[in-house]
C-alpha cells in the first residue's frame, strides 16, 4: 500500500472508532435517562397514592401501633390490663375474676395470660367482643367454658397473648 492510502485508512479507522465510541456513550446515557425517567414516574405515582390514601395509611399504622401496649414494665402493664378487664367484666355481670400470666419462651415482648371468671354466656361473649375491639394487644387464643348448671352461670377460662413494648421515659430536663 502506498503512503497516502495508509494515511486515509488510518483517518477512516479513527473516524469509525470515534463513531462507535460515541454510539456506545449515547446508548449508555439513553439507558440511564430511561431508568431515571421510570424511577421518577414510580416516585410520582407513589406520591399520588400517598396523597389519596394518607388517611387510610395513618389508620392502619395507628391500628398496628395499638397491637402492642406501651408500658414501663410488663408487670405494670399487666396490672393496668387486669384492672381494666376486671371493671369490664363487672359491667357484663361476670364474677370470680382472676388473671394468671407466664412469660413467653420465645423471647418476644409478650406473654400468655389466662383469665378465669364466672357468669352468663351472653355476658362472657359481650366481654370477649369488647376485648377484641378495644384491646388489640390482647390476642385471643382460646375460650373454654364449663357449664355448672343448665340455668346458672358457667365458668370460663379465656386464654390470650398479651403483647407489650417497653416505653422509654421522655427526658424532661
Amino acid at each position: 500500500m502506498t503512503d497516502p492510502f495508509k494515511k486515509k485508512w488510518v483517518i477512516v479507522g479513527l473516524i469509525w472508532s470515534g463513531v462507535f465510541l460515541l454510539t456506545g456513550l449515547n446508548t449508555t446515557e439513553i439507558s440511564r435517562i430511561v431508568h431515571l425517567k421510570r424511577t421518577a414516574e414510580v416516585l410520582q405515582k407513589d406520591r399520588e397514592f400517598l396523597k389519596r390514601h394518607h388517611r387510610d395509611i395513618e389508620a392502619v399504622l395507628k391500628r398496628a401501633a395499638s397491637a402492642y401496649q406501651r408500658t414501663a414494665s410488663a408487670r405494670l402493664g399487666l396490672l393496668s390490663v387486669e384492672t381494666r378487664l376486671r371493671s369490664l367484666a363487672g359491667q357484663f355481670g361476670l364474677t370470680k375474676f382472676k388473671m394468671e400470666s407466664r412469660p413467653d419462651q420465645n423471647g418476644e415482648s409478650g406473654m400468655v395470660v389466662n383469665i378465669f371468671f364466672s357468669g352468663p354466656l351472653s355476658g362472657a361473649m359481650q366481654w370477649v367482643a369488647a376485648l377484641e375491639k378495644d384491646y388489640l394487644y390482647l390476642k385471643p387464643r382460646k375460650l373454654k367454658m364449663t357449664l355448672r348448671h343448665p340455668d346458672g352461670p358457667s365458668d370460663f377460662v379465656f386464654s390470650c397473648y398479651y403483647r407489650f413494648r417497653p416505653s422509654v421515659p421522655e427526658d424532661t430536663g
